[in-house]
């Protein structure tokens, strides 16, 4: 299967997972300079599942409230980012739940690395840019939805893929290039362009494994992939990773981090994990 096929079957919605109409017109706000909370309040409330569920969460001890009853007290209490956050991950986590691509235990531990990955992601935005923390979680979280796109409509060739990169030898992205002719990076982007998302997260979705080639939004592109390689060193993998990578002196540079303050942003996951675990009913392993 050529990336051109691949695109053609992104084009016409065949074997994908798509995000709802609604999800992806929230996500879609993160850029909009015209963005309201009456808009913002509309949208959501279109899907009284989502809606019940924001409502749950948003009266959790996680964030400190109990009085929030409608969609526009959740928006008016905790913002419109942390709102639009929480919309993208109810939406991702249905997303996984609907799967039926190479296993179970495959997209679900892919689930739990890309919710780690996005925990990260904010703790490092609201270092580096704090206005942006909640739109690099989003960016963070559906990082690798190319990857969880591959396992529905060429679930055969990644198992085999999956084989060969779990012995170590060499990265998921050699794998997949020497045996599809692309990558799930690639995919990620096509995806992204479907769905009509900001250019910062395309960017993500194509470049979160070599931000430092991005063309644009280097920065944070930087972010989500310092972020994942993060979250698989404390521990949040799934089935292809047999090593954790190190994460590159150079993409920690171009963020002004150093190896040395990593310890700290993985303990601060660790505690993190295990409250929006509980929160989203996020399985301790897959």
């Amino acid at each position: 299967m050529a990336l051109d096929d691949v695109a053609v079957k992104i084009a016409r919605s065949e074997n994908l997972s798509i995000l709802p109409e609604v999800g992806r017109q929230v996500i879609r706000l993160i850029d909009d300079p015209d963005a309201s909370v009456a808009k913002l309040e509309s949208l959501i409330e279109r899907d009284p599942a989502m809606s019940a569920k924001i409502v749950r969460v948003a009266n959790s001890a996680y964030y400190g409230h109990s009085n929030i009853g409608s969609i526009g007290r959740a928006v008016t209490v905790l913002g419109m980012n942390i709102v639009r956050s929480l919309v993208t991950t109810i939406v991702y986590q249905q997303v996984v739940k609907n799967y039926d691509g190479f296993s179970k235990g495959f997209a679900y531990g892919l689930w739990r690395h890309s919710l780690a990955t996005g925990i990260v992601a904010r703790i490092l935005a609201k270092i580096k840019m704090p206005l942006k923390a909640e739109n690099l979680y989003a960016a963070s979280l559906i990082h690798n939805v190319g990857l969880l796109s591959m396992g529905r409509f060429c679930s055969d060739q990644l198992a085999t893929v999956i084989a060969e990169a779990r012995k170590g030898e060499r990265s998921i992205l050699e794998v997949e290039r020497e045996q599809l002719g692309f990558d799930h990076t690639e995919v990620g982007e096509l995806i992204g362009q479907k769905w009509g998302l900001p250019e910062f997260m395309i960017t993500a979705l194509r470049y979160h494994h070599s931000p430092l080639e991005a063309p644009a939004n280097q920065e944070t592109a930087t972010i989500v992939a310092v972020s994942q390689l993060a979250a698989q060193r404390a521990g949040y993998t799934f089935e292809f990773v047999a090593t954790p990578e190190p994460i590159p002196t150079e993409w920690l540079e171009a963020i002004e981090l150093s190896e040395d303050q990593i310890p700290a942003v993985e303990s601060v996951l660790h505690s993190e994990m295990e409250k929006v675990q509980q929160l989203f009913n996020v399985p301790a392993a897959a």
